[in-house]
């Protein structure tokens, strides 16, 4: 028998909303609570304000304004967390796994009141495999869920002119935008947890050790490398720190072996179908993934838990100045272990 006009659709599905927005509150963590009762999807935090320059043109940072907020934190109870990653991390490991730059606008340098923005993406949803809505994020497991800033202050992204002055404009927020769904809590296996680790090269070396926390399944690492450009430029994303990427377990075992930097890169860029590079083709400066997943399958994802001091290999060249790695780990942990 064929469903009447009245049974096809829903009636209440979808429940995204708007919490509305986080001030500016340099150097200090600001924090807003997600509401309860709903699964979540994803969090939008779109950054927008200005940064007023006086007197002598500003030296504008790469990746600028994202470096305003040092880190996002969802946190649950307390002492739970599930997320936890500077925003530029976060910001390309969305635009990783969605194939699609966010926004990202930066200040101009001139003497005024010069506008940015910045859309950071914070999804739940196992994107990439089968079954996405297995990790939908259950507020009703716990009594408070909260979305952490933790806000830098102007010199994260800029740098005053001689004899000049910046400071961020008042009128700076965080607007969030909670995507949430009232379907799927049967499907629910797994908490998708992000997690970043920062480390200086100092030396060069044929095997920098990055260790990898035994958190859960391991679906990818991303990896951002970058080097201060000097004269007040602040950080800058490159290509010619890591040479080339293993991981191993148990001293001995390969998980990936010897995958050169630059070759990493681009066929990141064929499979996901990405953009953000300077031509047609070209890779996201600084960026590497890691991917550990096939075809799709939460089964081929690589079982910390079972490993014996599972690590990153890299084969590291030093240049100058401050050199970074930041390796950013995208888990999926089984629902037991989170209750």
């Amino acid at each position: 028998m064929s469903p009447t006009a009245l049974e096809l659709g829903s009636k209440l599905r979808a429940a995204d909303q708007g919490l509305g927005t986080i001030p500016f509150d340099s150097g200090n963590p600001r924090t807003m609570e997600i509401p309860k009762g709903a699964l979540v999807k994803g969090v939008i935090v779109r950054l927008t304000g200005a940064l007023v320059v006086g007197v002598a043109s500003a030296t504008i940072f790469s990746q600028a304004p994202l470096g305003l907020i040092k880190s996002i934190e969802i946190a649950a109870d307390g002492n739970r967390t599930v997320i936890k990653s500077p925003a530029s991390s976060l910001f390309r490991l969305a635009h990783h796994y969605q194939q699609k730059q966010g926004e990202l606008s930066p200040p101009v340098a001139g003497v005024g009141t010069n506008a940015f923005a910045a859309t950071i993406y914070l999804s739940a949803e196992a994107l990439g495999m089968r079954r996405p809505q297995e990790s939908y994020y259950d507020t009703r497991l716990y009594t408070r869920t909260e979305l952490i800033l933790n806000w830098g202050a102007a010199t994260d992204i800029a740098t005053a002119g001689g004899g000049g002055t910046i400071a961020i404009a008042a009128t700076t927020v965080a607007d969030v935008l909670v995507a949430q769904t009232t379907t799927g809590e049967a499907d629910l296996l797994f908490d998708r947890v992000i997690l970043t680790q920062e480390s200086d090269v100092v030396a060069s070396a044929s095997e920098y050790l990055v260790k990898i926390p035994q958190s859960g399944l391991l679906a990818a690492v991303q990896l951002e490398t970058t080097r201060d450009a000097g004269a007040g430029a602040g950080p800058v994303p490159v290509d010619n720190l890591v040479n080339s990427v293993s991981l191993k377990s148990d001293n001995l075992v390969y998980h990936r072996k010897k995958m050169d930097w630059d070759t990493l890169q681009r066929r990141v860029v064929q499979e996901r179908q990405i953009d953000g590079g300077a031509t047609a083709g070209a890779q996201i400066p600084g960026y590497a993934l890691v991917d550990l997943i096939e075809d799709g399958m939460m089964s081929s994802a690589l079982n910390t838990y079972g490993l014996q001091d599972p690590f990153l290999e890299l084969d590291v060249t030093r240049t100058s100045g401050t050199e970074k790695i930041k390796a950013t780990f995208l888990f999926y942990q089984p629902r037991a272990i989170a209750a």
